[in-house]
């Protein structure tokens, strides 16, 4: 009878052990866009399904293209410190997890273009059952970049550019920085003499596709030809670029960045 019991409390604890194996999990602050520049985000890992004894011998690596940007060694590695990649160093910090804290923080203190991409956690611990184990979890970044921060020349030009008349057509070039996930377009508008309202000419332009201007952000060019009335003397011409925008909530608006100095 005993040793049927034991044999039963055998096969009961394996089968703990084993669910508890498969419930190991890494889990993330999901898909993260950061706004190319002086602008902070932050990735989070959370760890759950281990034991007290297992949470003490776990690491976690952040790991992007093979290279190791985060590792954080278990609690009892005595004086083994977090160590951060060194060409990271600078704006990356990292808050790690703890006894009581199952959720690592790395944050990162400036966006460059080449944070995009995917990240993969890799979490490290021993399971009595299957020994040394593993667990992991990838996190996408996308890097958005806002119409006009790539220095590159804004350009609102016409021809002909002398002796107009009434009658006339002329055909307005203009061409910039229009940012990227999403990319901009651009969007044209004239103001006669006394007038604030201005009159939408868009949808007469026709624009190029964007090209690649930086490794982040694109550019495009778009011309729009009118025909001069007497309505349209001392008239101001100006070309912006429109980027469409998500607030948290899931509401969208246009956000419009004026490329050029206005045109007479």
């Amino acid at each position: 009878m005993d040793i049927l019991k034991f044999n039963f409390l055998s096969v009961v604890l394996i089968t703990i052990l084993h669910q508890g194996h498969g419930q190991v999990q890494l889990n993330t602050n999901g898909a993260i866009t950061a706004v190319l520049g002086n602008n902070t985000y932050q990735l989070t890992c959370t760890h759950s399904g281990l034991t007290e004894s297992q949470i003490q011998l776990l690491s976690l690596k952040l790991v992007k293209d093979g290279v190791h940007l985060v590792v954080i060694p278990p609690f009892s590695f005595s004086g083994a410190n977090v160590t951060v990649n060194a060409t990271m160093s600078s704006r990356m910090s990292v808050v790690r997890f703890t006894a009581n804290n199952p959720t690592t923080t790395v944050t990162f203190q400036f966006t460059k273009c080449g944070d995009e991409g995917t990240y993969t956690w890799v979490g490290f611990y021993y399971d009595p059952t299957s020994g040394a184990s593993q667990v992991s979890q990838t996190q996408d970044i996308t890097v958005k970049a806002l119409p006009g921060f790539e220095p590159v020349d804004s350009v609102l030009s016409y021809t002909p550019n002398t002796n107009i008349a009434v009658g006339d057509k002329v055909t307005f070039t203009c061409s910039g920085d229009v940012g990227n996930n999403p990319v901009g377009v651009l969007a044209w508008f004239y103001f006669r003499e006394g007038e604030v309202t201005p009159v939408d000419e868009s949808s007469n332009a026709v624009s190029t596709a964007p090209q690649v201007s930086r490794k982040c952000s694109r550019s495009r060019s778009s011309t729009l030809e009118l025909t001069l009335t007497r309505d349209m003397y001392n008239m101001v011409v100006r070309c912006t670029v429109q980027q469409d925008r998500r607030t948290s909530d899931g509401e969208g608006h246009v956000q419009k960045s004026i490329i050029d100095v206005m045109c007479k």
